[in-house]
């Protein structure tokens, strides 16, 4: 870790030395401009002086513009690895979100209260306005399971599997097991930030948001995204999920 940290820096410092190189060709060109200029004033023949002065100004920014087209994809590169790093060990230290009172019953009720509808692949859907990304439809699954792995790789590929409507899409994976121990906790936080970072770097049209419950407990646990200005589609879930089912308990079991 250390040693690609040190060759993460290297790469960095050669980035930030062809762009002021780069900068400096340029003012390099610029400089055979204006001694071009005082020549012609001292009246030194144009028959020298203009093949020197543009021979220099093109080359120097020919120069200048390839050093600068090298070091901007770099610097990008490297500062994206810095912060996929920063927000990785943000996510690392950060707490699971909780919700309460997660019975499979309330939570449908619940969904169905907020005007989610149910469709025949047994899904709860429901299409929001966006003005970043037009609609935005979600998608509550429910489902029971022994372990979360298995339920993630098994209703992802049931989910890109379903006919769907729309470009942007985010799938809220509801996981019900028997209980929920530290370990779980841990792989439930390692899935989560897969899609987090992958969101933050490819920007994806499409999301998924678990959240593992515990069924002797009745408790929820999820991992929110990085307060944004504009929220990707995971934080926007998060948001949403936070509006159904962390309010007030108005359902009453019959």
């Amino acid at each position: 870790m250390e040693k690609d940290t040190k060759e993460e820096e290297l790469h960095r410092k050669k980035a930030v030395l062809k762009t002021f190189s780069g900068i400096g060709f340029g003012v390099l060109g610029l400089a055979f401009l204006f001694a071009g200029v005082i020549m012609q004033d001292k009246g030194i023949p144009g028959e020298i002086t203009v093949p020197v002065i543009l021979s220099g100004f093109l080359g120097c920014n020919m120069i200048g513009l390839v050093l600068l087209f090298k070091a901007a994809p770099e610097l990008m590169l490297s500062d994206m690895i810095k912060n996929l790093a920063i927000r990785n060990k943000i996510y690392e230290e950060s707490e699971l979100n909780k919700l309460s009172e997660m019975e499979k019953e309330r939570v449908v009720h619940k969904l169905l209260q907020n005007k989610f509808r149910r469709t025949q692949e047994g899904y709860f859907v429901k299409k929001k306005f966006s003005l970043y990304k037009d609609f935005i439809y979600y998608y509550v699954c429910l489902t029971d399971d022994i372990g979360i792995e298995n339920a993630i790789r098994r209703e992802s590929v049931r989910f890109n599997q379903t006919k769907k409507r729309g470009n942007a899409f985010c799938l809220i994976l509801l996981i019900w097991l028997d209980k929920i121990s530290e370990i779980e906790k841990k792989e439930l936080k390692e899935e989560s930030k897969k899609y987090l970072l992958s969101e933050y770097v490819f920007g994806s049209g499409a999301e998924l948001i678990v959240v593992a419950i515990d069924e002797s407990t009745h408790t929820g646990y999820y991992l929110r995204a990085l307060k944004r200005r504009v929220p990707f589609l995971y934080g926007r879930g998060c948001r949403l999920i936070e509006k159904i089912f962390d309010g007030n308990n108005d359902f009453v079991k019959m």
